[in-house]
């Protein structure tokens, strides 16, 4: 064999080893990515951009990879009838997110399941799931306000104070449902912002202002935002 030959030989091998060893790294990399199906309402900007940038830093800790696969139910302004389309219309979306086949669904809008009544989260995270289970696919749903609420109850916390975008009616429905839960209310700020659009320019260096307002050292937890689309 030429010396020619012998170095041609040598770069196809070498060439076949990488080409091996992407497809591995691509094989454990597929293996690696969980995908998460998310329901957001059309107006929400928040939940898109705050989430990927955390659960994209954790994953990468982790040498793993998350995706992010949305659809949208119309909602621009937090009122009864656009809150109740969004609550009927979650069905929907969440049979367009197991086409993607996705690992996880979370349902972002915490007061349009709140709107639904008490123990509202668990019933609408059985029917999500078992609208994806009917796609062919097994995967738990969570809804902003059912993580609220299980958060809360673990962390034990027996008096809570909380930030709302939204006007003093709907800050009460929040307040009476997490107090349906055994979690007791004890101070509110509305910032009375109707517009979900607008509640995504609220400025989020003033939640420090508006949670020393709430006098935060006499209570157990803080919610610093009761709406998914107020950046925080």
């Amino acid at each position: 064999m030429s010396k020619n030959n012998r170095v041609l030989d040598g770069v196809a091998s070498l060439i076949a080893r990488a080409h091996r060893g992407f497809l591995e790294w691509n094989q454990r990399r597929f293996e690696l990515t969980l995908r998460v199906g998310l329901i957001v309402p059309s107006s929400d900007v928040t939940m898109e951009t705050e989430v990927p940038q955390y659960l994209g830093r954790h994953a990468l800790s982790k040498g793993q990879q998350i995706t992010f696969h949305s659809s949208r139910t119309r909602m621009k302004k937090v009122t009864a009838d656009e809150l109740r389309n969004m609550a009927t219309d979650s069905e929907r979306c969440a049979r367009e997110i197991a086409d993607a086949n996705v690992d996880v669904v979370a349902h972002a809008c915490l007061v349009a399941t709140m709107f639904m009544g008490t123990g509202a989260h668990r019933e609408l995270e059985g029917s999500l799931s078992q609208v994806i289970a009917d796609e062919g696919r097994s995967v738990p749903s969570i809804t902003s306000a059912g993580a609220l609420v299980r958060t809360l109850k673990r962390m034990e916390a027996s008096k809570i104070a909380l930030v709302a975008p939204y006007k003093p009616e709907l800050t009460s429905m929040v307040e009476d449902y997490l107090n349906a839960e055994s979690l007791h209310v004890v101070r509110s700020i509305s910032l009375s912002e109707p517009d979900n659009r607008k509640v995504a320019q609220l400025d989020q260096s003033k939640l420090v202002e508006h949670v020393a307002a709430l006098g935060a050292d006499s209570v157990d937890a803080v919610i610093a935002s009761a709406c998914v689309q107020m950046p925080s």
